[in-house]
């Protein structure tokens, strides 16, 4: 198959072709038992042509699957060429790649999925009657890619996926039903027995949790709401943002009014689901600063949007490494303050930085007493009230996050 394409595509003065594999197994369990478990296993390709002419690159995507015809397929999309154009941009050439621990020997092996299922349920055992092990899915996967140009640039890797999707529920059932997701490279990160006992816990307390209190309050982020805390930081930082003109960041100036923000692009940091040495486009990546002591260091393009920008390209951010501070977790637990580890959806506005998020897992902490609560609405602007951020000298590792366990900003509206 992937001959026959490149030989469709070979009139193409710039072609792109990626070849993607993906083997997984499954185990899906339901009121304690296993429902189904199955073996998947398919390839697709992924093409991009590029015509260029005088200051303008005309471009297409196609995509290729098992029962496809590759020169019905390339004759649509060179066909469609036309109709797409941007600013004149290439692929990148030839180059080398760091090598980067991507690949979990356990994955694909049933055992692996017996070890993730056997650790949920004795985990949550612990628990007796409070709650029930309503189901779980859990994942092994190895996907092997393959990126090959007109530019003579040939990239592949090969990595592994774990992922375990489990839904718990307290004996008294009030809306009090808890979705828990873990995603990680290695078999070894998949701490279930250290991460499940929290979501217990929420799950038990979330039946008698109370509203918040109305007004405006410190917030302490932890948990699942540093995954999206540092959004509004990335998107500024991207070259897409800057082509388009709608980034609030300025290259060696403040991007809020603080010193102690420091975030790193750190795609080649081992154990992130989404570490690589290279992009969707096959440029090598490398480990940046991106702000530094609250100063806009560098812009994270793409090869196409930093030959728009005339700079050079390092990719896109996937994963990020934001420097923690001097204190300990514990000495941000001062005052009245809202802990908030779960939301509906926290997504601040990449171009307002404005956000509006419903809690679904909370404390309300009043000098040193605790309350759950859940329900209620936050609402704040990331530049205002980042401005006295304070970061825990903890750290904690996601999925693709690394840096302080706890995260405490100011001036957040509840109601």
């Amino acid at each position: 198959m992937k001959k026959r394409i490149i030989e469709a595509i070979s009139d193409i003065s710039q072609w792109q072709l990626t070849k993607k594999s993906v083997s997984r197994i499954e185990r899906y369990i339901s009121a304690g038992r296993v429902e189904q478990q199955r073996y998947v296993n398919y390839t697709i390709f992924e093409g991009l042509l590029l015509k260029n002419e005088n200051d303008k690159t005309h471009q297409a995507n196609f995509y290729v699957s098992a029962d496809d015809d590759p020169v019905a397929v390339v004759k649509e999309a060179t066909n469609n060429l036309e109709y797409s154009s941007s600013p004149r941009w290439s692929l990148p050439e030839r180059c080398l790649y760091k090598t980067v621990k991507l690949l979990d020997s356990e994955a694909l092996r049933y055992e692996s999925l017996e070890k993730m299922s056997l650790d949920t349920r004795k985990t949550l055992e612990r628990f007796g009657n409070y709650l029930k092990y309503a189901s779980g899915e859990f994942f092994s996967s190895v996907v092997s890619v393959e990126i090959e140009n007109s530019l003579g640039l040939n990239a592949s890797k090969k990595y592994s996926n774990f992922s375990a999707y489990i839904n718990i529920v307290n004996e008294k059932g009030r809306s009090s039903d808890i979705e828990l997701v873990i995603k990680k490279p290695f078999l070894e990160d998949m701490h279930m027995d250290l991460v499940l006992p929290d979501y217990a816990v929420f799950a038990i307390e979330s039946a008698d949790a109370a509203s918040p209190p109305e007004g405006t309050f410190d917030v302490l982020f932890m948990g699942e709401a540093l995954d999206t805390l540092f959004d509004y930081f990335v998107a500024n930082a991207g070259g897409k943002s800057a082509f388009e003109k709608w980034s609030n960041f300025k290259l060696e100036q403040p991007v809020v009014e603080t010193d102690n923000l420091t975030i790193h692009s750190v795609p080649l940091e081992k154990g992130f689901v989404k570490t690589s040495p290279f992009d969707e486009n096959g440029l090598a990546l490398k480990n940046y600063i991106i702000i530094e002591n609250g100063i806009f260091k560098r812009i994270a393009a793409s090869k196409r949007y930093a030959d728009f920008l005339s700079i050079e390209p390092i990719g896109d951010i996937r994963c990020i490494k934001v420097e923690p501070g001097k204190q300990s977790l514990g000495s941000l637990y001062s005052g009245r303050f809202l802990q908030l580890l779960r939301f509906s959806t926290f997504e601040p506005n990449p171009i307002t930085g404005e956000f509006s998020s419903e809690i679904r897992t909370g404390y309300f902490v009043d000098n040193g007493k605790s309350y759950p609560i859940r329900g209620g609405t936050i609402t704040g602007k990331i530049s205002e009230c980042f401005k006295n951020a304070e970061f825990s000298s903890d750290i904690t590792k996601r999925s693709n996050y690394i840096g302080p366990k706890g995260v405490r900003v100011s001036g957040i509206k509840v109601s």
